[in-house]
């Protein structure tokens, strides 16, 4: 079941396109960062923690709402929701 779940984080197209996402936002600040050699580096740096922060929420909502309709379409929550608890 683990490696089902690994071959859909790895072909599907959203967790590319979301991390894809969250590696340019991390490295675009960093090379403007590298490129300019500010002379208060304090300003870039908040800058960059929220771009990061805001993109990291926003990637994270997208990727999670698409691993919840993706169990869904399975029926895999339906079933965990529906199941009765075993008492011993």
């Amino acid at each position: 079941m683990t490696k089902a779940e690994i071959y859909k984080l790895r072909t599907q197209r959203t967790p590319l396109v979301c991390a894809g996402l969250l590696l340019a936002g991390v490295l675009a600040p960093s090379i403007v960062l590298i490129w300019y050699s500010p002379k208060d580096p304090a300003a870039y740096t908040t800058n960059f923690t929220d771009v990061y922060n805001t993109l990291s929420i926003m990637l994270g909502i997208v990727f999670g709402g698409w691993l919840l309709g993706n169990e869904y379409r399975q029926g895999t929550v339906k079933r965990l929701l529906a199941s009765e608890p075993r008492r011993i």
